[in-house]
Order: C-alpha cells, then sequence, then structure tokens
C-alpha cells in the first residue's frame, strides 16, 4: 500500500514537517484530523492486547518517514523483537532506520525476555528522557516504570517533565494499561489536563465479531477529527481502520 510520504518522494517538494507529521496510514491520518501534532503530549489508555504498542509503533514509523528522530522506550519487547514485528507489519524499512541512528530503540528488558526492574528505575527513566534528543519519544509502558507501590510525587515529576519537553517542542507518547487502576485513576485525576492527545482503547465485540476501538477523548487537531476510531490490525499494513468509525 503505497503511504502519503511515498507520493511526496515522488512528487518532488518537501512537505513542511514542522507542525504535524504523518502516520503515513491515509484512514488513521484523517481519522485524527491531519495527523500528530509537533509538540503534543499524548497519553494512550486502555486493556491489554488492545492495539495501543502498535498504535505507538504507527506514530513512530510515521515520524520516521515524516524525517524525524525517535526514541522507543520499551518494556514489551527486544530490540530485535521489536523491530521484527514492525517488520512483520509491513514497515519494512524500520530496520533501515534503527541501523542509520534515526530510530532509537531502548529495551528495558534483556535478549532473552526477562524484565530488567530495579527500585531506582523510575529515577532512571526520568533522567533518560531528560537527555534524549530526538524529537518523538515514546514510552510504552509507564506502568513498568512505576510499579505497583508507586510514588505520586515521581509520577507528577515525570509528568511535568513531559509537559517541559513538549514545551520545548518534542513530543511525547506515553501507554497506560488500565489494568492498574490506581495509577490510572491517579494520573486521570491529576495529569490529563496537560494532555493535548487522549486515547482510550478496548478490546470489543458485537455480533460475534470481535474488533479494536479507539476513543479519542481529547485532541486539539488541525481538521475535524473522529470521536470512535474502529480498528483491527493487519499484517499488510499496520492499523486497518473500519468505515464505520464515526465522526
Amino acid at each position: 500500500m503505497e503511504s502519503f510520504a511515498d507520493k511526496e518522494e515522488k512528487k518532488g517538494p518537501e512537505k513542511d514537517f514542522s507542525e504535524y507529521f504523518l502516520t503515513t496510514n491515509e484512514e488513521l491520518d484523517r481519522n485524527l484530523g491531519g495527523g500528530v501534532k509537533c509538540g503534543s503530549l499524548a497519553v494512550f489508555a486502555g486493556d491489554m492486547g488492545a492495539g495501543k504498542s502498535v498504535w505507538c509503533q504507527q506514530i513512530a514509523y510515521g515520524a520516521l518517514r515524516c524525517r524525524k528522530t525517535v526514541s522507543y522506550i520499551t518494556s514489551e519487547m527486544t530490540v530485535k523483537g521489536l523491530v521484527q514485528n514492525m517488520f512483520s507489519l509491513s514497515w519494512e524499512r524500520a530496520e533501515d532506520f534503527f541501523l542509520t541512528g534515526q530510530f532509537d530503540i531502548i529495551p528495558v528488558v534483556s535478549q532473552s525476555g526477562k524484565v530488567l526492574r530495579t527500585p531506582d528505575v523510575m529515577f532512571k527513566l526520568i533522567d533518560l528522557i531528560s537527555n534524549i534528543e530526538s524529537e518523538v519519544i515514546i514510552i510504552d509502558s509507564l506502568t513498568y516504570f512505576v510499579g505497583k507501590n508507586f510514588d505520586p510525587k515521581q509520577v507528577m515529576f515525570f509528568f511535568e517533565l513531559c509537559k517541559r519537553l513538549t514545551i520545548g517542542g518534542k513530543t511525547v507518547i506515553i501507554t497506560i494499561p488500565t489494568y492498574f487502576p490506581e495509577l490510572y485513576d491517579y494520573i486521570e485525576l491529576n495529569f490529563m489536563n496537560l494532555c493535548d492527545l487522549i486515547l482510550r482503547f478496548e478490546q470489543r465485540e458485537e455480533d460475534g465479531t470481535a474488533f479494536k476501538a479507539c476513543s479519542v477523548l481529547k485532541w486539539l487537531a488541525q481538521d475535524e477529527i473522529s470521536q470512535l476510531i474502529v480498528f483491527n490490525i493487519d499484517s499488510a499494513f499496520g492499523i486497518a481502520v473500519s468505515v464505520i468509525s464515526a465522526a
């Protein structure tokens, strides 16, 4: 499937991605009102397996195709696993972006898949993102770093730092599984007002058909957006948006 970025490369003149960049999934960009705003703070919350990580990967790939630098902090996969997963969804150039240094993958699991967690891991995350130079920072997921007995002061400092980074022009995307209600409720109560984009993911079933749904709870987009985006994961091109997604 030919993406918008591919078409731009063929036409010649470069598109200005200083304010927005594309996911390069045309239906997804249309439903999001034109793409992702640079300098935005986004929270993707929802069920386990509802599509949060695939959306992060789609946005990362789009940012890379739009000539942005991306740092992807993952507690879900190894470097090899993430690149292979993106390749399996037909984002073949992900490995090239990684090899050239445009795509920085920072895993917090070992190559064997073992989770590596220490008591000061939240401080390490804060120090890490404070020094990242990439234009787009993705943290998938925050739950790993805060732990079940999280310190609200650390979470507050983290979100304040993320907001400062976005004011400086960086785009920050954070995933939060809702199976950890204490953390999600605390963030929803205290920090959602800081966010520019809030998405809630669910797995649904209707008439025996399973699908995924993304509710757009908040987004300051340049064009009209869809309040509900119904989708599935398609190996041909990643996120397959359903025609029943409604504005």
